[in-house]
């Protein structure tokens, strides 16, 4: 099952993305775009390789960077959004 966009939206409210979040590293800033390379490796399972020639040809360090952070980010939202 995918998400819909109004999921995925609702998600990146309520990370409530911050650029002074100690997770997000100094030199960048999250975007929208981390947050569906995160939900890509959910999905998938891939390996970085992969995901991350799929993803704008982005680095594998790179996407490896972004996607830990946004899957510790969404698994704090755990009690909010996953219902049993």
């Amino acid at each position: 099952m995918s998400a819909t966009p109004e999921v995925v939206a609702d998600v990146w409210s309520r990370l409530g993305i911050d650029r002074d979040d100690p997770d997000v590293p100094e030199d960048k800033s999250a975007e929208p775009k981390h947050l569906l390379w995160a939900l890509l490796f959910l999905k998938t399972n891939l390996d970085d390789h992969n995901l991350s020639s799929k993803c704008e040809a982005v680095s594998e360090p790179t996407y490896r960077k972004w996607k830990w952070i946004f899957i510790g980010k969404i698994s704090y939202l755990e009690t909010e959004i996953v219902s049993s």
